[in-house]
């Protein structure tokens, strides 16, 4: 009954139905944390949204994309921001773009942030400039993984890499002529990839859940694991020959941490155990598949 009645309350934090007395805090320390609240919620209205596609016979979404999406969503939340607030994700002043011009280069803090000169190489629309200057504070992420380009000399374009003609407002919104990525999965993958996604949401929530009774280390195993579960699945959407490899060992890995998250997890929580024997099948299982199937896989590659 708690369980449905947290449900419902998180349901209704997503459309701000609150009362507000009920949320009046003297401390930062005891405002609850309304996004952990929420996530069940908003993973059932994604699930809503599909069953009224599927009522109304409307295409159902891609599996490949919207396990990406889920999988990068995981992936920046478990990287967040320490103190994240409002100043983090704030960049754009009015003056922004009015002054970006203006700021000459930054000397030895060039080669550390992410200064208003390489930023105009991001926007720019040169060859050069394609694809360059991806980070948002620290340029040292651009260097380590080879997508910074100086300014230089370069005079810069900005705008679109092919110019409009027309300055209709209708007219110049993206149009659906582009082909998408879009792998055809055999029917039998499809369904694994989305018995192993739904138990990575889930491991996730549960991590959240219990964050604070369980050991920092528990919590960095158990990452690492999300981390290694997005790169295996995102290869078998890509169809690549890595991505049985990986399943074979990472199906054998999951039970070394089910016996640390037994002693670590509290033990009166049922939801928590029935996945836990859930996911031991489901392990199990895939393990005796890739056995099999790491072979086929491999070759027909």
């Amino acid at each position: 009954m708690d369980l449905v009645k947290d449900f419902l309350k998180g349901l209704g934090y997503m459309f701000y139905i609150m009362n507000p007395k009920e949320h009046l805090y003297e401390n930062v320390k005891d405002v609850p944390d309304y996004y952990k609240e929420v996530t069940p919620a908003f993973i059932f209205v994604i699930v809503l949204e599909q069953v009224l596609h599927l009522i109304r016979g409307k295409k159902l979404m891609r599996l490949n994309d919207s396990v990406t999406n889920i999988s990068q969503g995981i992936l920046v939340e478990l990287f967040n921001s320490e103190e994240f607030n409002l100043t983090v994700p704030l960049r754009l002043s009015v003056f922004t773009s009015s002054a970006l011009w203006y700021i000459p280069r930054l000397g030895v803090l060039e080669h550390i942030f992410v200064t208003p000169s390489h930023h105009r190489v991001h926007h720019g629309r040169n060859r050069r400039c394609i694809d360059k200057n991806f980070g948002s504070f620290f340029i040292i992420w651009d260097h380590f993984f080879g997508t910074f380009e100086p300014e230089g000399d370069m005079k810069i374009a900005f705008g679109v890499t092919k110019p409009l003609q027309t300055f209709n407002p209708i007219m110049v919104q993206p149009k659906d002529d582009e082909k998408k990525y879009d792998p055809l999965l055999p029917g039998w993958l499809e369904l694994y990839i989305l018995f192993h996604a739904s138990a990575m949401v889930i491991g996730y929530l549960q991590m959240i859940l219990f964050l604070s009774k369980i050991p920092p280390w528990i919590t960095f195993v158990n990452s690492l694991f999300l981390i290694l579960t997005t790169i295996s699945i995102g290869y078998l959407l890509d169809l690549s020959s890595w991505g049985p490899v990986l399943e074979f060992l990472r199906c054998p890995l999951y039970f070394f941490l089910d016996m640390e998250i037994q002693k670590e997890f509290p033990s009166d929580y049922i939801f928590l155990y029935t996945s836990i024997y859930a996911f031991r099948s489901l392990f199990f299982v895939s393990f005796i598949l890739w056995i099999f199937a790491v072979p086929i896989f491999t070759k027909s590659k």
